[in-house]
């Protein structure tokens, strides 16, 4: 088997170190380990970033996450939330929330301003992960 290779390393191999990038993570619930150990100089190149997140039935081990989302959000604005509907609704503090979302992130650096849009999450997103099961609907946030 290959050994596994590291962003840090793609980057350089492809001579990528000094390009604007779009990355996108979804491997299964590793992307928390991967985010925590990622340099955050690193991810000053990248313009789009689009996770898959996984695990969140972990929550016990709020560190990592909350490590995690200081990192991405020093660097990023969240752009885009969708629950994913593959797996079973979760209980945090008495709301229910997915076990995977996907957030896709833009680069502080491309946003001139920023504002709140208070739009319903479900009607801007009506893609259905696993048919034919419902999809979620996240509009309870907007009032968080």
């Amino acid at each position: 088997m290959d050994p596994l290779n590291t962003f840090y390393n793609h980057l350089n191999e492809n001579k990528d170190n000094d390009k604007q990038l779009l990355l996108k993570i979804d491997i299964e619930g590793a992307e928390w380990d991967i985010l925590d150990n990622l340099n955050e100089i690193l991810l000053t190149n990248v313009a789009v970033l689009i996770v898959e997140f996984h695990g969140f039935e972990k929550i016990n081990d709020i560190l990592i996450f909350k490590r995690v989302l200081k990192k991405i959000n020093n660097i990023f604005s969240v752009f885009h939330v969708h629950g994913n509907n593959c797996s079973n609704l979760l209980s945090v503090n008495s709301k229910l929330f997915p076990n995977v979302i996907e957030v896709t992130y833009i680069n502080n650096n491309y946003i001139n301003s920023k504002q709140q849009l208070n739009v319903p999450l479900n009607d801007t997103d009506n893609m259905i992960n696993c048919f034919p099961w419902q999809g979620y609907n996240l509009n309870y946030w907007l009032s968080e």
